[in-house]
């Protein structure tokens, strides 16, 4: 572990999961308990507000998404997603860069204008 910059810590600890991920010329590496994910948030939300799936709209683009698009009936993948996600989405949207989420959500509120 000496190894690693001071914001770090020793990656082989029980439980921990490093996820790395590139984007051209920028790199990152995702740090988690190996039980925590999007999907078991969205859920734990679902319950304390009585809010159940076919009330649940989400938005992903990458592998990170993944168990989160498994809790919503709304499940929206961006046009520029990783495979695995447009797979597991009921819809997919426009690009990030193209405002996917802002299209689906103008959508939404001009259907459930008065």
């Amino acid at each position: 572990c000496g190894q690693l910059p001071t914001f770090l810590f020793c990656l082989d600890r029980p439980g921990i999961v490093a996820t790395p991920g590139v984007i051209p010329a920028v790199p990152w590496l995702d740090l988690s308990h190996k039980l925590a994910n999007k999907g078991r948030a969205i859920n734990v939300l679902q319950q304390k507000f009585n809010i159940s799936p076919d009330e649940t709209m989400v938005f992903g683009d990458y592998l990170n998404d993944l168990e989160m698009m498994q809790q919503a009936s709304f499940s929206y993948a961006m046009e520029n997603a990783h495979e695995d996600i447009k797979n597991a989405a009921r819809f997919i949207t426009k690009s990030n860069e193209e405002d996917g989420v802002n299209i689906v959500l103008k959508q939404l509120m001009n259907a459930v204008s008065i």
